[in-house]
């Protein structure tokens, strides 16, 4: 059986830079890569369109059609992944929306039970 132990734990910095280097050597496929970094084929992936074919596609203005040809990935997972590297911030935006609204209700709960105990002490 394969050793996945590092499957969902934080990739390193030395271990980015092995995945590009592999992956410019175009000499391992996604398995061995993924055996090699005791991670899935999905996390090697996922690591690859984040870190790699995302910039690309941003900074360069590389179409994805050609890295995923380049990088040997199915472009409508590639476009899948985009979307939710995309609606990261929007989802933090709406957390920080949501505790701040939380906030202000409790504040005004606050001022409501402090006027209720000074009725009550009426």
């Amino acid at each position: 059986m394969e050793d996945k132990s590092r499957v969902g734990t934080k990739w390193l910095e030395e271990e980015d830079n092995e995945l590009k280097k592999e992956l410019e050597e175009h000499k391992l496929d996604y398995e061995q890569i993924a055996i090699k970094h005791k991670r899935n084929v999905s996390g090697i992936e996922a690591r690859v369109i984040s870190h790699i074919i995302y910039p690309k596609y941003l900074n360069e203005n590389i179409d994805l059609e050609t890295l995923s040809n380049y990088y040997d990935i199915d472009i409508n997972i590639i476009k899948r992944r985009i979307a939710k590297i995309e609606m990261k911030p929007m989802k933090e935006r709406t957390k920080e929306r949501t505790k701040e609204g939380l906030e202000g209700i409790n504040q005004k709960l606050d001022i409501i039970i402090d006027l209720i105990k000074k009725l009550v002490k009426e």
